[in-house]
């Protein structure tokens, strides 16, 4: 894997000593239209999408084919005018995703939103959280106290963050039930709550939710996604990333519980972010 462009190398136009890739001549590429511009910046610099991990640094890395991309941009600098549109195009067109090897890609996120500076969260307007490899054990399998509390305390920094994010219009996240609804919220009182279906209107008891989960930490992590205005779209994928943990319970009731905490969801976000589900595969 190829380090990661410098957010310096993606956000100000090279030096007049660098060498660049080869471009035509830039006086008749300034002269055609906007559109054909724009089919030739989305060519040479649109990946999809756009992976971002971490490298044994800890700091944010894209593989080969994201990285030339990052590079082409550079050879877009001879004229300013031409590399604040070829800019633009990047943050606001590609998918960056981001993950982390087998563990919740909060410390990948950061470090990404770090790198890129103010100057690129300002332009950046798609971001997934995913979990790629479900068969690696994560916190996920082993869901306690502390690791809740860390992943939420990470996700709190990434909704910070994304507050500074003034065009992100999608934001995906990748989630496991234990990690919303386990230990402060117990077993019996979710069984209670299931059981309660078959005697109380479902409405009702759905509108409960919330203020079980409420009190979790995990609650006060999307309060900063509530507050993003130009935020469009929230998705949502539930995974089971516990893969060889067999927990029944959860096996047998996991359709109501990704559909009382999506609703959850819908009630925090404020109106105008559309909150969807995307299937798992």
């Amino acid at each position: 894997m190829a380090g990661f462009v410098s957010p310096q190398q993606l956000l100000e136009p090279p030096q007049s000593h660098e060498t660049l890739i080869s471009l035509p001549d830039t006086d008749g590429f300034e002269a055609l239209p906007a559109e054909l511009r724009n089919e030739i910046y989305r060519h040479a610099l649109v990946v999809e999408p756009y992976n971002i991990t971490l490298n044994d640094q800890g700091r944010a890395r894209a593989s080969d084919a994201e990285r030339e991309a990052a590079l082409a941009l550079r050879s877009f600098g001879l004229i300013r005018r031409i590399f604040t549109e070829a800019k633009a195009l990047f943050w606001a067109e590609n998918k960056f995703r981001v993950s982390d090897d087998g563990d919740f890609p909060t410390g990948a996120a950061r470090a990404f939103l770090r790198a890129i500076g103010l100057p690129g969260r300002s332009l950046v307007q798609h971001l997934e959280l995913v979990y790629t490899d479900p068969s690696v054990p994560s916190v996920f399998a082993l869901a306690t106290d502390h690791t809740s509390c860390e992943w939420a305390r990470g996700l709190i920094y990434i909704g910070t963050m994304l507050r500074l994010c003034e065009s992100i219009k999608f934001f995906h996240l990748d989630l496991d039930l234990r990690q919303l609804v386990s230990r402060e919220v117990s077993t019996e009182e979710i069984k209670w709550y299931l059981d309660q279906l078959y005697l109380r209107p479902k409405n009702k008891l759905l509108a409960e939710i919330p203020a079980r989960l409420s009190s979790r930490s995990f609650a006060k992590s999307i309060i900063n996604l509530r507050h993003i205005d130009t935020l469009q779209i929230l998705e949502l994928t539930w995974k089971n990333c516990s893969q060889g943990v067999v927990v029944p319970f959860w096996d047998e009731n996991r359709q109501i519980l990704e559909d009382g905490v999506t609703k959850y969801f819908r009630s925090q976000m404020r109106p105008g972010c559309k909150v969807v589900v995307k299937k798992y595969g």
